[in-house]
């Protein structure tokens, strides 16, 4: 089988993709303008502009990492239906760093290394999984 048997199936994705991208970039242009409390003449407004725009990207980054697991868990499971949000991982990793937070407490989490937090947290994840 194909993905797209008439031409007509193959217009409607391109359209479909051209409206997804124009709305993507006014959504975007409005996340960035919308209620900035500094006029585009001011010299705060590039500031503003650009903390906004890390915002945006740390939201395309995590929606790329959302993307990447669910198609990685699809394919591992060979089920096209089954997601992680499905079976509750994203759920349990919100409980296990809440409650690494509150029994280890915010100073030593934060300050504690980066590698040793993650390693424990899958250690967790995989244990608390099966």
């Amino acid at each position: 089988t194909q993905a797209f048997p008439t031409r007509q199936s193959l217009r409607h994705y391109h359209m479909s993709m051209i409206i997804m991208s124009i709305l993507s970039i006014l959504f975007t242009l409005g996340l960035i303008l919308y209620k900035n409390p500094v006029s585009p003449s001011s010299p705060a407004f590039m500031p503003i502009v650009l903390r906004r725009g890390v915002a945006i990207i740390a939201m395309l980054l995590a929606a790329f990492a959302n993307t990447t697991a669910t198609l990685t868990f699809q394919s591992l499971t060979n089920n096209r239906i089954i997601t992680p949000s499905l079976f509750g991982f994203d759920a349990l990793y919100g409980l296990i760093q809440t409650l690494m937070v509150m029994i280890l407490g915010v100073d030593t989490f934060s300050s504690s290394h980066n590698l040793v937090t993650f390693v424990l947290g899958i250690i967790l994840m995989m244990a608390l999984s099966l």
